[in-house]
């Protein structure tokens, strides 16, 4: 006979999980199966080492680390959301001020202005893609929360 069915039901007759007609015939299996008892004994001293676990409280500082840990990463995060709004503010004047100085007075020869044009608008379009990209592995980094 075939001891695959019986596997569960050793563990759920320890728990008390099983009903007297199941349990008659895991009875009647153990009588005729060594291998059986040695599995339902080694389960049975773990469930007895087991019960005797206590999951271990943190002491009051590493409670008080971790609430700092958390309350340091949100003065940092928030800190990079100021500056980079910051930034894009002074950028985007910046921007404008160049446009009224640089690009709308014809006192600049038009080679200057259009090579300016052209470095201004390929930062663009770099900044830009960096941001596409970064956002794009931000979404699928599986191991974003890991320390390295």
């Amino acid at each position: 006979m075939s001891c695959d069915p019986f596997h569960l039901s050793i563990t759920a007759y320890l728990d008390g999980e099983i009903g007297k007609e199941e349990e008659n015939k895991l009875m009647a299996h153990l009588a005729q199966c060594p291998s059986c008892r040695e599995e339902l004994s080694a389960h049975r001293q773990i469930k007895e080492l087991s019960a005797y676990l206590r999951l271990r409280q943190p002491e009051d500082q590493a409670w008080t680390d971790y609430w700092a840990g958390i309350y340091n990463r949100l003065e940092r995060r928030l800190a990079w959301i100021l500056v980079t709004a910051g930034a894009a503010l002074l950028g985007v004047s910046l921007i404008f001020f160049l446009v009224e100085e640089f690009f709308l007075q014809q006192s600049f020869p038009w080679p200057l202005r259009l090579g300016a044009v052209l470095a201004v608008t390929g930062l663009f379009l770099l900044l830009l893609s960096v941001l596409r990209e970064h956002s794009a592995l931000r979404k699928s980094d599986r191991y974003e929360g890991i320390i390295r």
